[in-house]
């Protein structure tokens, strides 16, 4: 049992007093008389260590059985703020949140409190990768928050359950939707995705049996986004039933952006949805779409016609993304089906790098591996991921096994790489596509935020309410995403390295207990911070807000950006702020003694020099 050094407290009547300094201190609670031995067998309890005769150092069984003593003995104090806390996330999410609008609609549509819970879960989403309700508490506790507190886990769960409700979602996106629109949002590509996000959910009505991506079959719920064409921002969501895409779906999507005044410009989608099925489905709404080939008939023509000449890196095919080349031609995409569509296929450099060298880096890895299994007569085990370029040949007897490089099929795989193609309803080129698919980028990241970046492959909630209520966080999280990237692409970060950045940005508690701004500023934070219309004597402002609301002396939930007093810039006195009474008196001087011209005044000669000459 621990004990406490740093308490002294009397050692209680009837307790073992040790004859010396540093003794057990324990109670008896038990007599048990050993008949056989004759000897009593007592039950104690330790309660810490002894000091003297009469004081000691208690340990919890101390505090347990003693509770008022050690209450008068041991001073008890206010958990007192964590001595650093970081601010530089918050800084820079809440200006997110009050130069896009999202914090005044969160407000309007959920309440001050739950909002502050939004954008703090939202933050914890981003920095951590995470969705897991019970790490929030643990790792939010050392950031300046939109609530009062890092709320626990069992709080955050009734908080999705029963705080955030479906009618205040649907608020959400009425209210989301409108103030996009009043900010010019006026088209928009939609983006749609399926996922089998919460399969569990009790009585979900969305999960119905499906495969997703990875061919796993289970309860699917699909959903489908739409984003700005303009910059990527996320307009609104829809989660409707099943695996694939819906045709109703999708124009219950169409009409609910065209009741806003939205213009649907189209649909991209990802691999996932190539098939005839859906291309089928897409054609019959009658929206443009741009689809990303999983490969096949279409993409292996496309690879066979143009591919030697975009890996050959033409300049005739350059895109304006570095390293990009592309072309655009008409293929039949299914072999079965005499059905053509425009294809745009595309390579990088950048990525066929980086896939060649994982996988022929795993290949050799993989190989040396098991020939040094095979000298030493050990088993090995060739990886299903590079098997289908290793050959291995097993012998009985003497002969060992061999395993050897299938160069042919390590060749064919290493050309492929780098190669993308995207199909097309309508024409365009190559770089009209790229830059549209561009913005399937944006959602992705979303995507990404809710499978791999911010955890949400799996959504851990149990009831339909808690999986909408976590879902609308997401997609929050996402709009915050999404306009900080854009803010850290203008100030040539990148968003994940300007997080990092922005976690030396800090406050420190002093001992009055309330916080001062360390000013230890790196440049990228600056210029990060610059693009969300913040300066570094901002975090003052920002830490003396918080100190108000540590003292009690403002209450008020809603968080503002620092209001800045208009400073005069520059040096000297500011142009037309002269005395009047100068002004004047220099004025009268310039009229009664006009500036003369260079040079002597016509007729000036002196008298001397004209009676000479």
């Amino acid at each position: 049992m621990a004990v406490d050094y740093n308490a002294i407290v009397p050692i209680p009547d009837g307790a073992n007093t040790p004859k010396k300094s540093g003794g057990r201190v324990f109670i008896v609670v038990k007599k048990n008389y050993n008949a056989d031995k004759h000897y009593n067998n007592d039950s104690r309890i330790s309660i810490g260590t002894s000091i003297d005769r009469q004081r000691m150092h208690p340990n919890q069984n101390y505090k347990l059985i003693y509770p008022q003593a050690y209450n008068e003995n041991v001073p008890h104090e206010k958990k007192l703020p964590e001595f650093v806390k970081i601010i530089g996330p918050y800084s820079a999410f809440l200006a997110v949140g009050q130069h896009t609008g999202l914090y005044d609609v969160l407000i309007r549509s959920f309440g001050p409190q739950s909002a502050n819970m939004i954008m703090d879960y939202g933050a914890y989403s981003i920095l951590t990768h995470s969705n897991v309700a019970k790490d929030f508490a643990q790792t939010m506790h050392e950031y300046l928050l939109f609530s009062k507190k890092a709320y626990s886990d069992s709080w955050i769960s009734d908080f999705f359950k029963n705080r955030m409700t479906d009618d205040q979602g649907k608020l959400f996106r009425d209210n989301w939707i409108t103030h996009c629109k009043e900010q010019g949002i006026t088209e928009a590509w939609l983006c749609i995705d399926g996922s089998n996000d919460d399969c569990d959910a009790v009585n979900m009505f969305e999960a119905e049996p499906g495969y997703d991506k990875s061919g796993n079959k289970g309860p699917i719920v699909s959903y489908m986004w739409a984003v700005s064409s303009k910059d990527g921002t996320p307009i609104t969501y829809l989660p409707y039933r099943g695996s694939r895409v819906d045709g109703v779906a999708l124009k219950e999507m169409v009409e609910y952006l065209s009741a806003f005044g939205i213009t649907t410009k189209g649909v991209i989608l990802d691999r996932g949805f190539w098939n005839a099925d859906d291309i089928h489905c897409l054609r019959q709404a009658g929206l443009p779409f741009i689809i990303m080939m999983k490969g096949g008939h279409g993409y292996n023509q496309m690879l066979e016609r143009h591919g030697e000449t975009l890996r050959s890196e033409n300049v005739h095919y350059m895109l304006n993304r570095s390293g990009s080349y592309g072309t655009v031609d008409e293929v039949q995409i299914f072999k079965d089906k005499n059905e053509t569509l425009h294809v745009a296929l595309m390579y990088s450099n950048t990525r066929a790098a980086r896939s060649i060298n994982t996988l022929t880096d795993k290949v050799k890895e993989v190989i040396a591996e098991a020939r040094k299994n095979i000298a030493a007569n050990q088993p090995y085990a060739i990886e299903s991921s590079v098997a289908p370029y290793i050959i291995a040949q097993k012998y009985r007897g003497r002969k060992k096994d061999t395993v050897d490089l299938d160069e042919e099929k390590l060749q064919e795989a290493v050309d492929r790489m780098g190669f993308a193609a995207l199909a097309m309803s309508e024409e365009m080129s190559a770089q009209e596509v790229d830059d549209i698919y561009a913005l399937r980028q944006h959602s992705e990241k979303q995507y990404a935020a809710f499978k791999t970046q911010l955890g949400y492959d799996v959504m851990r909630v149990y009831t339909p309410e808690s999986w909408h209520s976590k879902f609308a966080c997401g997609f929050i999280a996402g709009i915050i995403r999404n306009d900080f990237e854009n803010r850290c692409k203008r100030a040539n970060t990148d968003a994940n390295t300007a997080l990092k950045e922005l976690h030396f940005v800090t406050m420190t508690r002093m001992r009055d207990k309330l916080y001062v701004y360390v000013r230890m500023m790196t440049l990228k934070a600056k210029a990060v911070l610059s693009e969300h219309g913040l300066v570094e004597s901002d975090m003052s402002l920002i830490v003396e807000a918080e100190n108000a609301r540590i003292n009690g002396t403002s209450i008020d939930p809603i968080r503002q950006l620092p209001m800045r007093e208009s400073v005069r810039k520059g040096p000297g006195r500011p142009k037309g702020s002269k005395n009047k009474k100068i002004s004047k008196k220099k004025a009268d001087e310039k009229q009664s003694h006009p500036k003369r011209k260079p040079g002597r005044p016509k007729g000036s000669k002196s008298k001397k020099t004209s009676a000479e000459s």
